[in-house]
């Protein structure tokens, strides 16, 4: 267990935080109705690539809301990434230096915790950016319809 929490001390706050934010993005759209990763379709039958493929090809403006979010989500996250780097850039050595050796040091939780104050300007603008993201998927997947 000590391995794994080691690992998770290690991934940068902000990335944590817009990850859950583009989990909840694509609950809401485009991979739930059959058109994901997951390779599942709208039954629970396995349809794979070409499933994916053939689903794109039926439903165009569905599958370009999709693309559209997906563009949205990876620049968010570069931007919230960029910014953290940017604007954190003493508490990131910091915290490096102090989990580097040891991630269950209460040092190394105390460079954590400064990082991520550090981080909270960036996330909120990152958190506000997804529910724009979120919201143009959507009102996208409503004016497509089964197109």
């Amino acid at each position: 267990m000590q391995g794994f929490r080691s690992g998770i001390r290690m991934i940068p706050p902000v990335a944590m935080v817009v990850l859950g934010l583009t989990a909840t993005a694509w609950g809401h759209g485009f991979w739930r109705h059959g058109f994901g990763g997951d390779g599942e379709a709208g039954g629970g039958e396995h349809q794979g690539c070409s499933g994916r493929l053939v689903q794109r090809l039926v439903f165009p403006c569905r599958a370009q809301c999709a693309d559209t979010a997906k563009s949205c989500v990876g620049n968010t996250k570069g931007t919230a990434v960029t910014c953290v780097a940017d604007a954190c850039t003493n508490e990131i050595a910091a915290a490096k230096s102090a989990c580097q050796a040891n991630s269950d040091t209460p040092g190394c939780d105390a460079a954590v915790e400064t990082l991520k104050t550090c981080a909270q300007a960036c996330s909120d603008s990152a958190h506000t950016a997804m529910d724009a993201c979120r919201t143009t998927a959507s009102s996208c997947f409503s004016a497509c319809g089964n197109t």
